[in-house]
């Protein structure tokens, strides 16, 4: 059950695998993975940031860093910059398949954003909805934009 827990799906434990969306699917797969104990290793930049079991290198402060970056105060203040994007409740299908499940998200200026996860995660669907490129997104989403300036960098 942890490991169920750790990918956010211990709410689905009496269901059968069948019948879980291919997002779900995924993590339970990596669930599974994660039941055997295997050993994990982070490489950044080309070097070996952490080595070990699940537990201690998703705590590691080398790794969170890396992959998270580090809070300053002028980063975390975000009550004077100007929202870019705001995104709630963020749905995306992908024929009868649901491959975003109420996302959100807001930006604002001077934000770095990292969407990262596995393969199949989203990441790629994320960015097309937002773009408009997913026929079948939304649904009671807000989303306020500064398109102009996101389609310049697109064409460039």
């Amino acid at each position: 059950m942890q490991h169920l827990e750790s990918v956010g799906i211990a709410h689905l434990a009496n269901v059968s695998a069948g019948d879980l969306s291919c997002g779900h699917r995924r993590a339970l797969e990596i669930a599974t993975t994660l039941a055997l104990d295997p050993e994990v290793t982070v490489l950044a930049r080309g070097r070996i940031l952490a080595q070990g079991d699940y537990a201690s290198v998703a705590c590691n402060e080398d790794v969170i860093e890396a992959y998270l970056g580090v809070a300053t105060s002028e980063a975390t203040q975000h009550s004077t910059t100007r929202t870019v994007l705001d995104i709630s409740d963020l749905k995306a299908w992908h024929g009868p398949s649901q491959a975003l499940y109420d996302i959100a998200l807001t930006v604002r200026t001077g934000d770095l954003v990292t969407l990262f996860g596995r393969n199949g995660a989203g990441k790629t669907t994320t960015l097309r909805s937002i773009v408009g490129q997913v026929a079948e997104t939304f649904d009671n989403a807000t989303l306020l934009a500064d398109f102009e300036r996101i389609s310049a960098r697109l064409s460039a």
